[in-house]
């Protein structure tokens, strides 16, 4: 095993110990801490989020603004790394009763169809309790999960995603246990807000052209399933998961019709992004392979995209 390997695995194994001992208010202070520390002290990829946050806001926000709304992201993710190792014991100490749900009336009607649902998250906020909320409202939901370059982490990492109760779903290994999940009317998790490479489709994405995921769109124009834009909120110390209107699909998984799926749920992201801005990863080179334009940003999405 690598050096960085054996580190990295180290830190997980520490982090899963401690997260059973400590209490959850105070892990997830630490991890703002952390989080803080990385922005101010380290500046742990701080060009690239604020960089991310001038192409998608440009002049909406001044400088000022968007250095606050950086500072909040890297707390907000600190919080949620260190939750992240705390969920077993969160979950044994009832803590799930702090989360609050708005828009259960469109879980409700995307079970209603009767095909399954596809939980579009993203990298924002706590995503890993997200699914565990959903979970506790009794559907079954299974996590459609890429490999990570640690094999050690990675398989840390998915078995506490088992001892949650959830199945994991590797894309590696094809598709066949994910239809079969919808075929049963559960729920796959899915995640298409990172950058998609050069396999990905051109929609817009804060007015720009943006290498996006299709899979989602692509699976649920092939089985029915509906996408669930899913997202959870931190409110001082509760939560609120928000489940948004339910994107029905319609006809057959053409290259127009995912295209069209894909930019649907990415302009539902979009308007959360923009309510809760620290909420989401900026961290991420998401425009690394966009098409630029002529001042060399990415370029700027169709008026009718």
């Amino acid at each position: 095993m690598r050096p960085k390997h054996r580190i990295e695995a180290a830190l997980v194994s520490a982090g899963l110990r401690l997260g059973g001992i400590f209490p959850w208010n105070w892990i997830s202070a630490q991890g703002a801490a952390l989080g803080r520390f990385a922005f101010h002290v380290l500046r742990v990829r701080r060009r690239v989020v604020m960089e991310n946050l001038a192409i998608a806001f440009g002049d909406e926000l001044d400088e000022a603004a968007r250095r606050r709304v950086a500072a909040n992201c890297y707390a907000q993710f600190g919080r949620s790394y260190l939750e992240y190792f705390a969920l077993p014991a969160f979950r044994r100490r009832r803590v799930l009763e702090r989360v609050d749900f708005t828009g259960l009336e469109h879980l409700e009607a995307a079970r209603a169809r009767g095909r399954g649902i596809l939980f579009v998250a993203a990298h924002f906020g706590n995503w890993e309790l997200a699914a565990l909320a959903t979970q506790s409202l009794g559907v079954p939901v299974h996590l459609l999960v890429g490999d990570l370059a640690n094999p050690s982490v990675d398989a840390a990492m998915n078995d506490l995603r088992r001892r949650l109760g959830f199945s994991i779903e590797h894309r590696s290994m094809g598709l066949r246990a994910v239809l079969r999940a919808l075929r049963a009317g559960h729920g796959v998790g899915v995640q298409g807000d990172q950058e998609a490479r050069w396999h990905g489709i051109l929609v817009p994405f804060f007015g720009r052209d943006t290498l996006t995921h299709p899979g989602a769109a692509y699976l649920s124009l092939r089985t029915g399933a509906a996408l669930l834009p899913s997202f959870l909120l931190r409110e001082g110390k509760r939560f609120r998961l928000v489940y948004k209107e339910p994107i029905i699909p319609e006809g057959e998984p053409t290259d127009e019709n995912v295209r069209a799926l894909t930019a649907a749920h990415t302009r539902v992201l979009e308007g959360m992004i923009r309510e809760h801005p620290e909420h989401w990863f900026w961290l991420h080179r998401r425009w690394k392979r966009a098409p630029r334009g002529p001042d060399g940003l990415p370029r700027r999405a169709a008026a009718d995209a």
